[in-house]
């Protein structure tokens, strides 16, 4: 039956249709419904099921149901009684995405989880808390402030969409450009699969055993999971903060002036844009103070150590003059602050004082092309008579040009959305998004086809199936089966050496061989066991570094590439990945074991690389990433493949982001010491307000020692506070030279090297406040503590209890991987996706004494 309410739009492309159920079906589904949550939260009443017919998007389908929650143990029964019935779920919290993702587009059942809104958990020990999926953004940070904390994800509707709807959406905001999206910030929580069974999302911290099942989650709309709980990475309050409006009379030199600045090797944590209809539109509703007559406006906020923050916006207020801006302003007091934001965060609700209907667009494009993409969405414009105001987060390349239109209006509305598809098209063009923060819903289902070739749209749709096979999950949102996708075209066919990996990953498969993938082999004590007769793939001759894109801060690399020889080409331009330590390793295997590295403030590879090429076990050649900050057209499945082990295939090419050389760097020991004292002094270097770049503890029996790493402006005034922390315990500090982290590095091989070599390794985690606990338990003759990430290594002796952390060892010639259990049946629905055959050896699956039977696997 179809059903059409005011404002759903004709979708040619999308042959959409709802079942219905006989009133005898209808009333026992209500009644299950019922016993669990009671009659007066569930609704049915068509008056009243309105109100969740709609989203940001202002196009409307009925529901069948809407149930209200209020308790996450109240999901799996209401999700397992919906399941029998065949009745589709559409999780929702505030409802303010902009892409139709919470639209319950052939019917079904809403459950709305507005109601479930607690705050579990503040823990500042280790910068974390535990929120339910119905806490608001903004509520969330009042409960912060009083620790001096804040959560950095902070889209424009911080206001009133909630933190499970983020995490769904994989929202971005403002400050991405500094702190990255919502994914940068989820540790794990809990979720519900569709059969009702709640699981624990896999941490997401550099000691995870599975795949990346929660970077998978995070960003999939709720097509694959529903989220009760949310475990998140909270940060100190930076100490200073400053906010600068800079004001051009062209729209040009204001896109020039984003691009001088990240040229100059600044990376603000704001750098927002507003063109000339977007000043006075706002000016009319917020007064917010933007310079009249203005044709573009720069938004621009620095945060930080005051000995890095001064220097910096001084460095841009140059630039902007340099630029030819008509005006450059520094906030001096909060309400100044507070004047010039509410400005920008009220551009859209000003942008309803234009027109009643307005079609929000989101694309990304690499930085250096934002001017060329302004200037697309302009003339495309001018060519339909059509009126657009521009907003970008010009600092991560985030566009969005809003069109004015009127729905009465037949021919308007058919120029908006041939506009709309047109500027879709040339972010394309430009090797960008199709969205880069406001997901694709059902909006942009039918231009997933402009991005993806019909092998990655495969890809898709089999991950998708593998959690939710009868498409239950808010179907019909953010991907599509690959048969209703008309416009997809394969990439070029791949020549040279990937050509040449193609070829070996089909003869294997047609002699039934097994694989095994070699990049540098040093972690090759650790990967899942090759069987006898098996092959070996080496990928040392993927050896070219593809492109260094300066003004975009990101660099291409092909897997066999040397970190050693990466991080020399990118210092010879001021640059570097955060988390690269100058080895011989390929970058390939670094990725692909998820290696951890002492100097990146507890980041990893998950928060560094935007883009993956790879061949999986079928030789289908797949991409996925963009050259985009922000990108969340389908599922993050490059996640999947960091710290995959090869067991998913080949990785042929990696897209990093990139971040300038500090202007100095030192490195401070602390050597022979207790160890107790050391990891004491490291705790409170790592809460800090303004924190070390790089904290390690080399643990050698009872003594050890700790390596701070400072870096930027304020490294004099770093190296005073550290010496001061270490005499109240009696200590000095030495000070080596950038360079001895290359030495430090060395060693950290060597002894990993020793100890597989003996059969003697392990490695785990947990919460960064345990590492004292867990040394006080004994952890072995040698071992390394990374204080950021709660990470161990132990590469001599054997810890004394080892099932409380760990979750990858060798002991002699057997490595085990310790990994969920309930995660098993997902996972090896996984690994069909990309392997169907098996011909990539995989790890078995080990528990520990409180989980089930250990069980091999071929």
């Amino acid at each position: 039956m179809a059903v059409k309410l005011w404002g759903a739009l004709e979708r040619p492309g999308l042959s959409l249709t709802r079942r219905t159920w006989s009133p005898a079906e209808v009333e026992a589904i209500v009644q299950r419904l019922a016993a669990v949550v009671g009659p007066s939260r569930v609704w049915q009443d068509p008056e009243r099921l309105m109100a969740y017919s709609y989203d940001a998007t202002g196009e409307r389908h009925l529901p069948d149901f809407v149930v209200f929650l209020e308790r996450p143990d109240e999901v799996g029964p209401v999700l397992q009684a919906l399941a029998a019935a065949g009745v589709p779920v559409i999780g929702r919290g505030a409802g303010t995405n902009l892409s139709g993702g919470t639209m319950p587009i052939v019917g079904g059942a809403v459950l709305a989880m507005a109601r479930l809104n607690r705050v579990r958990a503040i823990d500042p020990e280790n910068l974390r808390a535990v929120v339910e999926p119905g806490v608001v953004n903004a509520d969330f940070q009042e409960a912060l402030a009083p620790y001096g904390l804040f959560f950095a994800p902070d889209p424009g509707s911080h206001r009133i969409s909630t933190l499970g709807g983020n995490v769904s959406e994989n929202a971005g905001g403002p400050h991405c450009v500094k702190y990255g999206v919502t994914t940068n910030h989820v540790l794990g929580g809990t979720c519900y699969l569709v059969d009702g069974q709640a699981r624990r999302l896999p941490t997401t911290r550099d000691w995870r055993g599975e795949l990346d099942l929660t970077g998978l989650i995070t960003g999939s709309e709720g097509t694959l999971a529903l989220l009760t709980e949310l475990e998140l990475q909270v940060l100190p309050k930076p100490p200073q903060v400053e906010t600068l409006l800079a004001a051009f009379d062209d729209l040009e030199r204001a896109t020039e002036a984003v691009s001088a600045i990240i040229r100059a090797r600044i990376v603000p944590s704001t750098l927002e844009l507003l063109d000339r209809v977007s000043i006075e539109t706002v000016e009319r509703f917020a007064q917010a103070g933007y310079p009249a007559g203005a044709d573009a406006v720069l938004l621009i906020e620095l945060d930080g150590a005051a000995e890095a923050v001064e220097p910096e916006w001084r460095r841009i207020e140059a630039l902007l003059w340099e630029c030819r801006a008509l005006s450059v302003a520094r906030a001096t007091t909060p309400a100044e602050v507070e004047k010039l934001w509410k400005g920008r965060r009220s551009a859209y609700g000003a942008a309803a004082q234009v027109s009643s209907h307005i079609w929000v667009q989101d694309v990304t494009v690499p930085r250096p092309l934002l001017p060329t993409m302004m200037r697309e969405v302009n003339q495309i414009g001018r060519r339909y008579g059509l009126n657009i105001l521009i907003i970008a987060h010009a600092g991560d390349g985030n566009l969005h040009p809003n069109i004015t239109y009127d729905p009465a209006d037949a021919d308007e509305v058919a120029r908006m959305h041939q506009a709309d598809r047109e500027i879709i098209q040339a972010c394309v063009r430009l090797g960008g998004s199709i969205t880069g923060e406001h997901g694709v819903g059902i909006d942009k289902l039918e231009h997933l086809a402009l991005m993806y070739s019909p092998d990655e749209l495969a890809v898709q749709w089999e991950l998708k199936q593998a959690f939710d096979p009868d498409n239950l999950l808010n179907p019909f949102k953010a991907v599509l089966p690959p048969e209703r996708h008309h416009l997809a075209t394969p990439h070029p066919a791949p020549t040279g050496p990937v050509a040449e990996v193609i070829e070996t990953i089909r003869a294997a498969q047609a002699d039934g061989q097994l694989l095994a993938v070699h990049g540098s082999t040093s972690r090759r004590g650790l990967a899942p066991a090759h069987a006898a007769g098996g092959m070996a793939l080496y990928t040392r001759h993927l050896d070219r570094i593809v492109e260094i894109d300066e003004g975009n801060l990101t660099a291409t690399v092909e897997a066999g590439v040397s970190a050693r020889e990466l991080a020399d080409a990118l210092a010879a331009r001021g640059l570097e990945v955060p988390s690269l330590p100058a080895v011989s390793r390929t970058v390939g295997g670094l990725v692909a074991t998820n290696a951890r590295y002492w100097a990146h403030r507890g980041l990893g590879w998950r928060d560094h690389v935007v883009m993956a090429e790879w061949v999986d076990g079928r030789g289908r050649w797949v991409r996925f990433g963009r050259k985009t900050m922000k990108n969340v057209a389908g599922y993050d499945v490059t996640k999947l493949w960091i710290g995959s082990w090869g067991q998913l295939g080949v990785l042929t090419a990696l897209t990093f982001r990139l971040r300038p050389l500090p202007r100095e760097r030192r490195i401070g020991c602390l050597r022979d010491a207790p160890v107790a004292d050391l990891l004491a002094i490291a705790e409170t270097l790592r809460r800090a307000p303004a924190p070390p770049a790089g904290l390690l503890v080399h643990v050698q029996g009872d003594a050890g020692a700790l390596y701070v790493q400072l870096e930027g402006y304020a490294v004099a005034e770093d190296q005073r506070r550290l010496e001061a922390v270490a005499a109240e315990r009696g200590l000095l500090v030495r000070w080596e030279a950038e360079s001895f982290a290359q030495h430090l590095d060395a060693i950290h091989e060597a002894a990993v090297g020793r100890a597989l070599a003996e059969g003697g390794y392990w490695e785990g985690g947990g919460q960064p406040a345990q590492l004292r606990q867990w040394y006080l338990g004994g952890l072995g003759h040698e071992a390394w503590l990374y204080p950021f990430s709660g990470a161990v290594e132990v590469t001599a002796g054997e810890p004394g209890d080892p099932d409380g952390w760990w979750v990858r060892r060798r002991v002699g010639t057997a490595v085990a991987v310790r990994r969920d259990p309930a995660w098993q049946t997902i996972e090896e629905r996984i690994y069909q996706v990309f392997d169907p055959r098996g011909i990539w050896p995989k790890f078995p699956w080990v528990v520990t004494a409180a989980g089930p039977a250990e069980r091999g696997r071929a």
